[in-house]
C-alpha cells in the first residue's frame, strides 16, 4: 500500500496529463508484477456490514468503519409515504435543477450534460427513457417543506459533537442510471425514498485494485467498471471485495469517509443522503485520502467550503472547475 500512496501523491502532484506520461507506464507495470504475486487469501481487506431490522437499532446508529442498514427506519416518514415522481412534478415542477457532468460521477454511457432545467422537465426525459441522472441536488436544503418530510433529531443522532458542512442532496433517475466507483470525505446517512437503489461497497483499503485516480479534486474516483472487464483491464480488481446491498423504500443506509461505492438504480428511483464531515472519522479511515483531500485544487478546499454558504450548489459540481 506504501508504494501506492506514493503513486497516487505523485499523481496528485504532477496532474494527471504529465503523470500519465511520464510515471503512468512505471504504476501499470508495477500493477501487473503485484498481480502475478498475489493471491486471494494474501489481501486481507474486508468490510463489516450490519443489517438492523425495525425496532433492533443500536443506541450509537454510526460506526467509524462499518457500513450499517437500518430496514424500514424511515418507513412512516412523509418523505416515503408521499413522494414520487408525479408528486415532484405537480409540487416542484417549476423549480430549476442541475445536471451535472463531472469526472468519475458519470457513467460512461450516459447522455449526461452540465445543464439546468425545470424539474417537470426533467422527469420528462426521466420518462423518456433518457439516462441523464440528478445528483447532488441542494432542493431539500433550499426548500424547507422538504426539509420537514425527514425526521432530522433522528438523523442527527449519527452525528458526534463536532461535525462540518451538514447537507441534504436528493438524488433523481431512472432504471439503469448508475454513478461509477469513488469515495469522499463525509459521512453518510442515505434515506430510500422512492423505487430501490443497490449499493456495491469496497474497503478503503481496496483503492489500490480499483485503479483510482488522483484528480486534485475533493473526491476520489475509479476507472474501472466491474460489470464491464477484460482480462487485461484491470489486472488488480478480481482482489477486491465487493459488498453489495439494495435498499428498498424506506430504508436508510450508513456508512463513513471514503468507503468506496457504485450506485446503481434497478427501478426509476428517487433517494436522499445526508451528509457531514467528522474530520477525526475522516483521517482515521485514511490519512493518505485525507490529506489529499485538504490539499486539493479543483477547487481549493477553503474555496470551496466558503462557496457552499453562499451559493445555491457546491462549487465543485461546476463546470468551470474541471
Amino acid at each position: 500500500m506504501g508504494i501506492f500512496n506514493l503513486f497516487l501523491l505523485t499523481e496528485h502532484l504532477f496532474g494527471q496529463n504529465l503523470y500519465s506520461k511520464s510515471i503512468g507506464r512505471i504504476e501499470s507495470r508495477w500493477r501487473q508484477r503485484i498481480a502475478s504475486q498475489f493471491s486471494s487469501d494474501q489481501v486481507g481487506n474486508y468490510l463489516t456490514v450490519r443489517e438492523f431490522g425495525p425496532g433492533m437499532f443500536p443506541a450509537e446508529l454510526s460506526h467509524p468503519s462499518e457500513v450499517r442498514v437500518y430496514r424500514g427506519a424511515a418507513g412512516a416518514w412523509p418523505c416515503v409515504q408521499e413522494w414520487s415522481l408525479d408528486y415532484f412534478k405537480a409540487n416542484f415542477g417549476d423549480v430549476q435543477v442541475t445536471l451535472f457532468n463531472n469526472p468519475g460521477l458519470k457513467s460512461k454511457a450516459s447522455d449526461q450534460d452540465f445543464e439546468s432545467v425545470p424539474l417537470s422537465d426533467y422527469i420528462d426525459l426521466l420518462r423518456s427513457g433518457s439516462k441523464k441522472y440528478l445528483k447532488f441536488s441542494r432542493m431539500v436544503d433550499q426548500q424547507s417543506i422538504l426539509r420537514e418530510d425527514f425526521d432530522d433529531a433522528w438523523l442527527t443522532r449519527f452525528k458526534k459533537s463536532v461535525n462540518l458542512q451538514q447537507r441534504y442532496y436528493m438524488f433523481m433517475g431512472a432504471s439503469g442510471t448508475d454513478t461509477p466507483i469513488h469515495s469522499a470525505v463525509q459521512n453518510t446517512v442515505f434515506v430510500q425514498c422512492w423505487g430501490r437503489k443497490k449499493w456495491t461497497f469496497y474497503p478503503v483499503a481496496d483503492r489500490m485494485f480499483l485503479n483510482v485516480r488522483a484528480s486534485r479534486t475533493n473526491y476520489f474516483y475509479s476507472n474501472t467498471d466491474p460489470r464491464a472487464l477484460s482480462d487485461d483491464e484491470d489486472c488488480l480488481y478480481h482482489f477486491a471485495s465487493p459488498y453489495e446491498i439494495v435498499l428498498e423504500p424506506g430504508d436508510v443506509l450508513f456508512f463513513p469517509p471514503w468507503t468506496w461505492h457504485m450506485v446503481e438504480n434497478p427501478t426509476d428511483s428517487i433517494g436522499v443522503a445526508f451528509k457531514f464531515i467528522d474530520i477525526a472519522s475522516a483521517i482515521r479511515s485514511s490519512p493518505m485520502l485525507s490529506f489529499l483531500f485538504t490539499v486539493s485544487t479543483r477547487p481549493f478546499l477553503l474555496q470551496s467550503y466558503l462557496s457552499s454558504f453562499f451559493e445555491e450548489e457546491d462549487l465543485i459540481f461546476r463546470k468551470k472547475i474541471e
